[in-house]
């Protein structure tokens, strides 16, 4: 595989523990990104800077997005957030410029710092009515933000 080349393989995550952690590397030249049911933790920086990024299927197991996990994904459009999730943390899709909608589900409770800064494309934001803290800057730069919508 050529680096820097985008190709249209799925990167199949099966395991997330210390071990794969230090050493395995998520390749950045995926495009399609599956993890498998069971998984509960994206770790922090897991998917950072994978550029050619388009889309992620997240397990309905998954209860935490790492600080971080897919900043600079710049070409992440859609992320379907699975409703057992509680935590999305600090700046977790900061720089998602094609990012265009995001509905987060009923558990969580507070936007982070930062979590959606720079997601230029985002129009629409759907949040549950659990919503209890926007924290500084969780929007800032999201120019075309028109709609936050509470459910």
């Amino acid at each position: 595989m050529n680096e820097g080349v985008p190709t249209d393989e799925e990167f199949i995550v099966r395991k997330i523990d210390d071990y794969f952690i230090y050493n395995i590397t998520v390749p950045k030249t995926f495009t399609k990104v599956t993890i498998i049911e069971g998984i509960e933790v994206i770790p922090d920086r897991y998917f950072a800077s994978c550029v050619y990024l388009r889309q992620v299927n997240l397990p309905q197991s998954l209860r935490e997005i790492g600080h971080s996990a897919f900043y600079n994904c710049v070409s992440l459009e859609m992320v379907d957030l699975p409703r057992n999730i509680t935590y999305i943390e600090k700046c977790a899709f900061m720089f998602c410029k094609k990012l265009r909608e995001i509905d987060i589900p009923p558990g969580v409770e507070y936007v982070a710092e930062e979590c959606f800064k720079y997601c230029v494309k985002l129009q629409n934001v759907i949040l549950p009515v659990s919503i209890t803290s926007i924290f500084p800057y969780a929007f800032w730069k999201c120019k075309r933000l028109q709609l936050i919508n509470l459910k």
